[in-house]
């Protein structure tokens, strides 16, 4: 028993044998570590009912398997829930508000999330990172005078030039001059040094609230590429200042393994049945119509198909170790700057997928299914770039995401049940689609 308690300060819970007279020793472990006890399978359901029901019943947390894989689901759960209680968001705003002009569904109350999920959140301002983005001395920015700066350095700047002609380099197509890319790389750069200098975790920032003050002309970057990169070294990055979608992604991603994808959900309903031609609403750049192919995987079934698009395309959604997949660059802007890393979405038709998102109250939590059947805008500038996704009934899913919100990311793979089960065990109302 002493040994046992010796080891409590390094781990998560405590795994011992169905057996039915070990009650007080298991008490006495509870009792002095107040961690978890899994009792393991085979159950012959004398020994395990008995101690979880003893455990449970003094207010420990305890609980018992039929089976290996009932064991392994609550495993991955509790993953995910340490996961979600290691999340520490650097949110980048620029008024004190979790509201923003395209983000008027996000979380209502970050104290809440910390109160059910664990997570933590540190604030800082949009115009003091923009400052830092540039070469100069600590000290001396605009925004905060005479305040330590994170501005890179010369020899540091070096290292950006570095960044963004590695990635020009392994890219299929480049449609960017250096200069610009390089741009992009130095917000990149200096959110990666706020990250470590606040020791987050996880990322967002607004797009709409940004482009207001027409810093972002100025600079020559929009954050597009930031998220991509972020999420793909396994860093939770959301577009519009998301926090909902933050969290989303990280659930996500540490039940996958993998880069998770964010974007904006739309019905497919709304796009017109023209053969080889399906027109897009008036806000995205389409710069021509879509191949016959392409039109007729989509057309199949219009009513389950739903276009999920930002242009935050990543390398890694196959998995945070598998090798990185093919990618263009191309602009945000018609003039050319703010890098945006395109992947073309056909080349995983008939992927499974998840999708998840907790909702503004934080007191719900939706998850879906679905598979590829398209995608498109890799040969866009703009926030065009998407996949179409197949889903069982998008008349249900509508109606449930209703509550939800819109952006749902996903992630590659079929985690429906581990995320299902993770509500629940957070205490969350589970919406399943």
């Amino acid at each position: 028993l002493e040994e046992a308690a010796a080891e409590a300060g390094r781990i998560d819970a405590y795994i011992v044998p169905d057996m039915s007279r070990n009650t007080d020793i298991l008490i006495a472990i509870a009792e002095r570590t107040g961690k978890p006890i899994l009792i393991m399978p085979p159950a012959n359901g004398v020994g395990v009912t008995k101690n979880v029901a003893a455990l449970r019943a003094r207010g420990h947390e305890a609980y018992g398997f039929r089976s290996w894989a009932d064991m392994k689901l609550h495993l991955e759960v509790m993953r995910i829930k340490k996961a979600l209680a290691n999340l520490k968001v650097l949110c980048v705003s620029r008024f004190g508000t979790t509201m923003t002009p395209s983000a008027g569904d996000n979380l209502i109350s970050t104290d809440e999330a910390t109160r059910r999920l664990g997570v933590r959140f540190v604030f800082a301002n949009v115009h003091e990172l923009v400052d830092q983005t540039h070469v100069g001395e600590s000290g001396k920015n605009l925004t905060s005078p005479g305040k330590t700066g994170l501005n890179p350095s010369e020899e540091e700047f070096k290292e950006i030039e570095k960044m963004a002609d590695e990635l020009i380099e392994g890219a299929d197509n480049c449609y960017m001059e250096r200069d610009e890319v390089i741009n992009s790389f130095r917000a990149h750069y200096t959110i990666r040094k706020m990250l470590e200098y606040f020791g987050c975790n996880a990322f967002t920032i607004p797009c709409p609230d940004i482009c207001a003050t027409r810093r972002l002309n100025e600079e020559h970057y929009t954050f597009c590429m930031n998220h991509s990169l972020l999420n793909e070294q396994g860093i939770p990055s959301a577009c519009e200042y998301d926090i909902a979608s933050v969290i989303s992604l990280a659930i996500l991603e540490a039940a996958g393994h993998s880069a998770a994808y964010m974007g904006n959900l739309t019905h497919s309903p709304y796009y017109v049945k023209e053969f080889g031609k399906i027109p897009f609403p008036y806000f995205y750049n389409m710069s021509g119509t879509c191949d016959t192919e392409f039109a007729k995987r989509v057309e199949e079934d219009t009513e389950n198909t739903l276009f999920l698009q930002h242009s935050v395309g990543n390398r890694r959604m196959h998995g945070l170790e598998a090798e990185r997949g093919k990618y263009d660059i191309r602009p945000y802007t018609g003039s050319g700057w703010g890098v945006t890393i395109r992947y073309d979405f056909n080349q995983d038709i008939g992927q499974p997928v998840t999708f998840c998102r907790i909702d503004p109250s934080c007191s719900k939590l939706f998850v879906a299914r679905g598979t590829i059947v398209a995608g498109r805008g890799q040969d866009d500038n703009g926030c065009t770039l998407g996949v179409f996704i197949r889903v069982k009934d998008g008349r249900d899913f509508f109606y449930k995401q209703l509550s939800i919100g819109n952006h749902v990311p996903i992630v590659y793979g079929d985690y429906f049940e581990t995320i299902s089960e993770l509500g629940r065990s957070l205490g969350l109302e589970v919406i399943r689609a």
